[in-house]
């Protein structure tokens, strides 16, 4: 079964937060138009970039630039919890203008596996679930949440 424990948009950022405790038949592969930051909260995902492969599992932080084609399938067990968040173009331009930085190299020099320490995990697990909890708060009226 899949649970979307939470699933919003705002202004260029999208947030999804699934828990999903069945196996997948098939290795799935997705294009999204967007850059994405994939987090392992629970359980494990094997992850591949063509012909590179990474075991992701709990505390794993993986940036995929938009331009490549990831795939994910599980690893023995079926259970894992994710955090997904979606950043449209024209966000990470307008961001990156604003910290003086190039995010769209950031992704397209950056994208792959990063396993973080506790310490990190707990840093930005604190962020991610404070990202959630400003997308469901109803004064965020031009947002969408699902």
């Amino acid at each position: 079964m899949k649970e979307v424990i939470f699933a919003g948009k705002c202004q260029g950022i999208g947030v999804s937060h699934v828990s999903r405790d069945c196996d997948l038949a098939e290795t799935i592969g997705f294009y999204k138009n967007e850059y994405q930051i994939y987090y392992i909260l629970n359980g494990e995902r094997f992850f591949y970039y063509g012909n590179q492969s990474y075991r992701m599992g709990k505390g794993t932080l993986t940036f995929i630039d938009k331009k490549l084609i990831p795939f994910t399938n599980v690893i023995g067990g079926n259970y894992h919890e994710r955090i997904l968040i979606e950043l449209e173009e024209s966000w990470l331009r307008l961001a990156g203008n604003a910290m003086e930085l190039n995010l769209l190299e950031f992704f397209q020099n950056n994208h792959g596996v990063l396993q973080l320490d506790e310490k990190q995990q707990s840093i930005l697990e604190r962020k991610l679930f404070r990202m959630e909890s400003a997308l469901k708060k109803p004064e965020t009226i031009r947002c969408n949440r699902g």
